[in-house]
Protein backbone atom coordinates (compact mmCIF):
# COMPACT_ATOMS: atom_id res chain seq x y z
CA UNK A 1 0.00 0.00 0.00
CA UNK A 2 3.42 1.74 0.10
CA UNK A 3 4.16 1.77 -3.14
CA UNK A 4 2.76 4.96 -4.56
CA UNK A 5 4.54 8.71 -2.85
CA UNK A 6 2.16 10.10 -0.69
CA UNK A 7 0.23 13.29 -1.92
CA UNK A 8 -0.44 16.55 -0.58
CA UNK A 9 -4.05 15.80 1.25
CA UNK A 10 -2.19 12.63 2.48
CA UNK A 11 0.80 14.34 4.02
CA UNK A 12 -1.81 16.51 5.34
CA UNK A 13 -3.64 13.93 7.29
CA UNK A 14 -0.65 12.19 8.69
CA UNK A 15 0.79 15.85 9.65
CA UNK A 16 -2.37 16.86 11.73
CA UNK A 17 -3.22 13.60 13.36
CA UNK A 18 0.55 12.57 14.48
CA UNK A 19 0.34 15.56 16.95
CA UNK A 20 1.06 14.61 20.48
CA UNK A 21 -2.36 15.81 21.90
CA UNK A 22 -6.22 16.19 20.88
CA UNK A 23 -6.15 19.60 21.11
CA UNK A 24 -3.10 19.67 19.03
CA UNK A 25 -5.30 18.04 16.24
CA UNK A 26 -8.49 20.51 16.78
CA UNK A 27 -5.71 23.66 16.45
CA UNK A 28 -4.46 21.87 12.81
CA UNK A 29 -8.16 21.16 11.97
CA UNK A 30 -9.47 24.79 12.57
CA UNK A 31 -8.51 26.16 9.05
CA UNK A 32 -9.32 22.74 7.28
CA UNK A 33 -12.22 22.90 5.81
CA UNK A 34 -13.41 18.76 6.08
CA UNK A 35 -15.56 17.21 9.27
CA UNK A 36 -13.36 16.35 12.26
CA UNK A 37 -14.05 12.90 12.36
CA UNK A 38 -11.58 11.22 9.69
CA UNK A 39 -9.03 12.75 11.80
CA UNK A 40 -9.64 12.46 15.05
CA UNK A 41 -10.06 8.59 14.14
CA UNK A 42 -6.75 9.10 12.45
CA UNK A 43 -4.95 10.72 15.57
CA UNK A 44 -6.56 7.61 17.72
CA UNK A 45 -5.36 4.76 14.56
CA UNK A 46 -1.69 6.72 14.74
CA UNK A 47 -1.42 6.61 19.16
CA UNK A 48 -2.40 2.38 18.55
CA UNK A 49 0.46 1.88 16.02
CA UNK A 50 2.84 4.66 14.41
CA UNK A 51 2.49 7.70 11.79
CA UNK A 52 3.23 6.19 8.80
CA UNK A 53 1.72 6.01 5.40
CA UNK A 54 1.57 2.38 5.21
CA UNK A 55 -0.22 2.50 8.48
CA UNK A 56 -2.65 5.11 7.57
CA UNK A 57 -3.42 3.65 4.88
CA UNK A 58 -4.15 0.57 6.63
CA UNK A 59 -6.84 2.31 8.29
CA UNK A 60 -8.71 3.20 4.93
CA UNK A 61 -8.22 -0.41 3.71
CA UNK A 62 -9.72 -1.79 7.04
CA UNK A 63 -12.75 0.46 5.73
CA UNK A 64 -12.77 -0.45 2.33
CA UNK A 65 -12.78 -4.13 3.48
CA UNK A 66 -15.63 -4.00 5.73
CA UNK A 67 -17.87 -2.42 2.86
CA UNK A 68 -18.59 -5.75 1.71
CA UNK A 69 -19.16 -6.95 4.69
CA UNK A 70 -21.25 -4.29 5.92
CA UNK A 71 -23.74 -4.23 3.90
CA UNK A 72 -24.48 -8.29 3.85
CA UNK A 73 -24.70 -8.23 7.85
CA UNK A 74 -27.02 -5.35 7.73
CA UNK A 75 -29.07 -5.81 4.53
CA UNK A 76 -32.76 -6.81 5.93
CA UNK A 77 -33.32 -10.76 6.16
CA UNK A 78 -36.25 -10.42 3.37
CA UNK A 79 -33.63 -10.13 1.10
CA UNK A 80 -32.70 -13.55 -0.68
CA UNK A 81 -29.27 -14.61 -0.12
CA UNK A 82 -28.14 -14.48 -3.72
CA UNK A 83 -29.05 -10.75 -4.04
CA UNK A 84 -27.14 -10.03 -0.87
CA UNK A 85 -23.80 -12.11 -1.93
CA UNK A 86 -23.99 -10.66 -5.33
CA UNK A 87 -23.98 -6.83 -4.30
CA UNK A 88 -21.26 -7.81 -2.05
CA UNK A 89 -19.55 -9.41 -4.33
CA UNK A 90 -19.99 -6.34 -7.03
CA UNK A 91 -18.79 -4.09 -4.07
CA UNK A 92 -15.56 -5.94 -3.32
CA UNK A 93 -14.98 -5.51 -7.59
CA UNK A 94 -15.65 -1.94 -7.56
CA UNK A 95 -12.75 -0.72 -9.00
CA UNK A 96 -13.78 2.88 -7.35
CA UNK A 97 -13.59 1.07 -3.78
CA UNK A 98 -10.50 -0.62 -4.40
CA UNK A 99 -8.72 2.67 -5.35
CA UNK A 100 -9.93 5.07 -2.37
CA UNK A 101 -8.93 2.13 0.06
CA UNK A 102 -5.28 2.81 -0.35
CA UNK A 103 -5.70 6.36 -0.15
CA UNK A 104 -4.80 7.88 3.13
CA UNK A 105 -8.21 9.87 3.27
CA UNK A 106 -11.75 9.33 4.28
CA UNK A 107 -13.28 8.51 1.28
CA UNK A 108 -13.35 4.51 2.42
CA UNK A 109 -14.48 5.40 5.77
CA UNK A 110 -17.54 7.30 3.81
CA UNK A 111 -18.54 4.59 1.26
CA UNK A 112 -18.78 2.40 4.59
CA UNK A 113 -21.24 4.53 6.29
CA UNK A 114 -23.18 5.33 3.16
CA UNK A 115 -23.55 1.50 2.65
CA UNK A 116 -24.82 0.57 6.26
CA UNK A 117 -27.17 3.70 5.79
CA UNK A 118 -28.26 2.32 2.40
CA UNK A 119 -28.84 -1.44 4.06
CA UNK A 120 -31.12 0.60 7.21
CA UNK A 121 -33.05 2.06 4.47
CA UNK A 122 -33.71 -1.00 3.01
CA UNK A 123 -34.63 -2.14 5.98
CA UNK A 124 -37.23 0.27 7.01
CA UNK A 125 -39.17 -1.11 3.23
CA UNK A 126 -38.90 -4.51 4.95
CA UNK A 127 -38.86 -4.33 8.47
CA UNK A 128 -42.14 -2.12 8.98
CA UNK A 129 -42.55 -3.08 12.79
CA UNK A 130 -38.97 -1.95 13.73
CA UNK A 131 -39.23 1.37 12.36
CA UNK A 132 -38.19 3.77 15.83
CA UNK A 133 -35.24 1.58 15.84
CA UNK A 134 -34.16 1.44 12.35
CA UNK A 135 -34.80 5.71 12.56
CA UNK A 136 -32.59 6.23 15.42
CA UNK A 137 -29.77 3.75 13.63
CA UNK A 138 -30.61 5.55 10.68
CA UNK A 139 -29.85 8.93 12.19
CA UNK A 140 -26.70 7.66 13.99
CA UNK A 141 -25.11 6.42 11.34
CA UNK A 142 -26.00 9.91 9.09
CA UNK A 143 -24.71 11.71 11.81
CA UNK A 144 -21.32 9.59 11.25
CA UNK A 145 -21.43 10.35 7.47
CA UNK A 146 -21.83 14.08 7.69
CA UNK A 147 -18.89 14.29 10.37
CA UNK A 148 -16.43 12.13 8.16
CA UNK A 149 -16.72 13.94 4.83
CA UNK A 150 -19.34 16.97 3.18
CA UNK A 151 -20.74 14.61 0.57
CA UNK A 152 -21.84 12.28 3.51
CA UNK A 153 -24.17 15.20 4.69
CA UNK A 154 -25.30 15.84 1.17
CA UNK A 155 -26.27 11.12 0.76
CA UNK A 156 -27.59 11.76 4.45
CA UNK A 157 -30.01 14.46 3.45
CA UNK A 158 -31.02 12.85 -0.02
CA UNK A 159 -32.33 10.16 2.53
CA UNK A 160 -34.27 12.39 5.04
Amino acid sequence: MDLQSPWEDELFSIRASSVTSLGDLWNWMKDDPHPPLYQTLLYFWFQLLQPTVFVGRLLSAISGLLVPLAFYVFAPVELKGRIKVSVSALLSLSTGLIYYSQELRSYSLLVLFCTIQLAFVLRLVYEKEKIPKLCFSLLGISLLASYTHFFGFIWSASIF
